[in-house]
């Protein structure tokens, strides 16, 4: 037998709970939602690369490093072909939107960014940077330990789209979880819908209130208290998805964001943003970035979804200008490692360790961070870290109005970028 609290820990652990589940028809990502109070009132939109992407024929592209091109002799791109950003580092030419953001002084590189284990493991190296820590004694993600500290009145303060669930969203709330969805049009409330033969979403029946019985050890059909948290968790559920579905209906974006991935994602965080959600905090991204083969140069694989993402943050930046949201909305664009300075025999890159970091809003003190890319970059078989990610990540949670110590409570060495003005 469990007690009232353990029941009501049950039902939100899961989102709005068992009897609800039936509600998000074919939706398999779990649904709930973080809360926030205080803060500066910013929004942080998290864009991961997942799969690794190679920052040196990316955002980093060295400009007059002869071995860059000794050691990249397939897959190197033409000097004349970079977008030059302070005389030794360039942009793919994909990039067009980033350049011209950069330019404006709103877009902030920061190289040799990257965690410091270097396992060169996916699975190792998203774990460290979803915990923000290289131990697993605290399993909650660092989005986990910034919701348990600060977010605590406002529903939707942290959203993830299309990623799962994530070990990101992981906390101790009972009841202010994040909410987690494969897309915002997949959150819809159909009263009376079962699945696979399940439990009706609204009305008593019998198999409903013995499955509540077995749960709560108790005839919910006399519990008063029981069956008020049961209609109350409906209530909210619906209040919320049609507060979601009008924000969908009355959204109109300003430029074209595409159909794929990252275009999904940001037009979605557009959506909500536009909608008036006081979100603090979008987690997203886009895969295909692990190029062991036909990686492509100036172009091919990896400049294809180059220009996919460069063309949905143009969108996204158009959007946030429109209604005024520009300077108060940052977009970080990372990923767990690099890959290593010299191209394989398949026409790609494995796996490496250092990387590069993108920071891009209207606030944001642009300029390149970082220890310069030369010739004895490429002596070594990767790029190297020489700047923790949670440097970038503590003045981000700064931003929005929030001490990171707690977020990040490992000791790292610390080093002040001034990624915003």
């Amino acid at each position: 037998m469990i007690n009232r609290r353990q029941f009501l820990k049950s039902m939100f652990a899961a989102g709005t709970g068992a009897c609800c589940a039936a509600a998000f028809g074919n939706q398999k990502d779990p649904f709930a939602w973080a809360q926030t109070s205080g803060g500066s009132g910013r929004s942080l939109v998290l864009f991961n690369q997942f799969g690794g992407c190679d920052p040196l024929n990316s955002f980093t592209i060295p400009v007059g490093v002869a071995e860059y091109y000794e050691k990249r002799n397939s897959i190197a791109i033409p000097a004349d072909a970079i977008l030059p950003l302070n005389g030794s580092i360039g942009f793919h030419p994909s990039l067009s939107n980033l350049k011209r953001i950069f330019d404006e002084e709103n877009c902030a590189v920061i190289k040799f960014i990257g965690d410091p284990v270097g396992t060169r493991s996916h699975f190792t190296a998203q774990d460290i940077y979803s915990r923000g820590t290289t131990s697993d004694q605290d399993r909650r993600g660092w989005l986990g330990r910034l919701g348990d500290t600060y977010f605590q009145t406002e529903k939707f303060s942290t959203i993830g789209l299309g990623t799962g669930p994530k070990l990101d969203f992981l906390s101790n709330r009972e009841e202010n979880r994040p909410l987690v969805a494969g897309s915002l049009g997949a959150l819809t409330y159909r009263p009376g819908a079962t699945r696979d033969g399940g439990i009706p979403v609204i009305g008593d029946n019998a198999l409903r209130q013995e499955i509540l019985g077995k749960i709560t050890g108790r005839d919910y059909q006399d519990d008063s208290s029981i069956r008020k948290e049961v209609d109350l968790g409906h209530k909210t559920t619906q209040s919320s998805v049609n507060d979601i579905q009008a924000a969908i209906s009355a959204y109109e974006p300003t430029g074209d964001y595409g159909t794929d991935g990252a275009a999904r994602y940001l037009r979605e965080v557009s959506t909500l943003i536009s909608g008036g959600f006081s979100t603090r905090v979008f987690y997203g991204g886009m895969g295909g970035w692990d190029n062991h083969a036909g990686q492509g140069g100036i172009e091919g694989t990896q400049a294809g979804i180059l220009a996919l993402v460069d063309m949905a943050i143009g969108a996204f930046e158009a959007d946030m200008k429109a209604i005024g949201k520009w300077d108060s909305t940052a977009i970080c664009v990372f990923t767990e490692f690099g890959r290593k300075t010299f191209e394989n025999g398949s026409g790609g890159t494995d796996h490496g360790w250092g990387s590069a970091m993108l920071v891009i809003g209207g606030g944001v003190n642009g300029g390149v961070k970082g220890p310069e890319i030369d010739a004895d970059t490429f002596s070594e078989e990767w790029l190297p870290q020489r700047i923790d990610f949670r440097n970038a990540f503590s003045e981000m949670v700064s931003w929005l109005g929030f001490n990171p110590a707690p977020v990040f409570p490992e000791s790292f060495e610390k080093e002040t970028l001034g990624l915003f003005s």
